[in-house]
């Protein structure tokens, strides 16, 4: 599951040269034997979602296997980091009992993939806060959070990693 990410995130961070093509290149075909949907459409949480975290994992990691810049690598982790805050409050509202799990699970990603870039600064606090209200319009009207981004990034340790880079003169978020 999510290999298009996967696939399309390692090939926009190893190039400069991106543009728009009016040709069809991808499909997507349903597939009734799909370990990712129930009912042929609905997703399942759990696995659906945890393969996605794996990909993103394995997208830094062939992106810093192949040298790409590292700010490429930085953005595209916030974006990752905002988006596994929309799903763990998805995740949360319709499998409680899957919260403490799902929280391991984005802080799994978080240690392997993120931490790096937030030691050295690359992301900042601006950097994600950025992210998170670029996406807010796009996710809010369908998902009530039950916690605050900036509880997100407590639970994953992102403020004890960012002492120095640590800036939420504007309030939090």
């Amino acid at each position: 599951y999510n290999e298009d990410v996967y696939f399309n995130a390692v090939c926009k961070a190893l190039t400069d040269r991106i543009s728009c093509i009016p040709q069809i290149v991808y499909i997507w075909q349903n597939n009734r034997a799909s370990t990712v949907r129930r009912d042929d459409t609905g997703y399942k949480y759990g696995f659906g979602w945890y393969a996605f975290i794996d990909n993103m994992t394995l997208a830094v990691k062939e992106m810093e296997a192949k040298h790409a810049d590292a700010a490429k690598i930085a953005m595209f982790v916030c974006s990752v980091l905002v988006r596994l805050y929309w799903n763990l409050n998805d995740v949360i509202t319709n499998l409680p009992d899957s919260a403490e799990t799902a929280i391991g699970r984005c802080a799994q990603f978080y240690s392997t993939a993120a931490r790096t870039y937030v030691e050295t600064g690359m992301i900042d606090y601006g950097d994600l806060a950025q992210h998170y209200f670029a996406t807010t319009k796009n996710e809010a009207p369908e998902i009530i959070p039950v916690f605050t981004f900036d509880s997100f990034l407590e639970k994953l340790g992102y403020f004890n990693d960012t002492e120095r880079h640590y800036d939420n003169s504007a309030g939090s978020i």
